[in-house]
């Protein structure tokens, strides 16, 4: 995977453009920069600093449950859906988790504030009903140590089942 500080040169679209895209907005946006993509090998790599930008999972202190990580890894798995079918010219509205596997903490507690993060996933599977399965690990990016892992499987479903969905309410 290709790393810049120009993450444009990177991914071919800017990291804000690719943000503003995910279906989550403030305060719910768990990724602040993408840093790496890999299309060939559908992989993504993204930053996070806890507490730089407004987020609802923050603690009165700033910090964020480590356990929060996991729509962090969920995002930054909906970055390189969303860039693909920026690529393809295709519209991409939502994307759903369907299951949380193997999700290993190696940090228990809370993340301080102004701890900033990486995140990386690959998309391992996916088929045309549009399940996919990923795994991604979070890391603090100055020390390098794993902070969780999880292994998601997530639903990007086409217009009609998202039309499907809405109208069975």
């Amino acid at each position: 995977m290709t790393n810049s500080k120009d993450s444009e040169a990177v991914t071919g679209i800017d990291s804000d453009r690719l943000i503003a895209m995910l279906p989550q907005k403030e305060p719910m946006v768990f990724v602040d920069n993408v840093t790496a993509i890999d299309y060939e090998n559908k992989k993504v790599c993204c930053s996070f600093k806890i507490g730089g930008r407004k987020c609802v999972a923050l603690e009165e202190d700033g910090s964020m449950a480590a356990v929060s990580l996991v729509e962090n890894i969920a995002q930054t798995v909906a970055i390189i859906i969303t860039a693909e079918s920026l690529r393809k010219h295709e519209d991409f509205k939502i994307g759903l988790i369907l299951s949380i596997r193997k999700l290993e903490f190696f940090l228990s507690g809370h993340l301080p504030y102004g701890t900033d993060v990486r995140t990386e996933a690959v998309i391992s599977f996916a088929d045309d009903n549009g399940v996919m399965m990923a795994e991604g690990t979070a890391y603090n990016a100055l020390t390098c140590e794993k902070i969780i892992s999880a292994r998601l499987t997530l639903l990007k479903p086409s217009d009609e089942k998202i039309a499907e969905l809405l109208n069975n309410q």
